[in-house]
């Protein structure tokens, strides 16, 4: 058991699974907590029902610093989404059957 457990501990396709997770972990932390920023806004906002808006009050929320902020975020989100489905290159992620 000792012998086998030391051949998968030095083979080579173990290590290259260890550095793509490690170098994956930063964008991954960074996911998690957008995700979990995302997700305790829409608790909250759950929590009590938003009153419906129309196009000016759209546009009225547009004003406010905290809503510019958002669009800023899922616009630079966008932008990167966009070249990177533009780059050939890069495939989305795949999960086996």
């Amino acid at each position: 058991a000792v012998t086998r457990m030391l051949e998968r501990l030095t083979d080579p396709d173990l290590q290259l699974h260890i550095d793509t997770l490690l170098d994956a972990a930063p964008g991954l932390m960074a996911a998690t907590r957008t995700g979990e920023l995302f997700g305790l806004a829409v608790d909250e906002v759950q929590a009590s029902a938003p009153a419906p808006v129309g196009a000016f009050g759209l546009l009225r929320a547009l004003g406010e610093p905290d809503v510019q902020r958002a669009v800023g975020f899922a616009l630079a989100v966008a932008r990167r989404v966009g070249v990177r489905l533009r780059d050939t290159t890069t495939l989305p992620a795949r999960t086996s059957p």
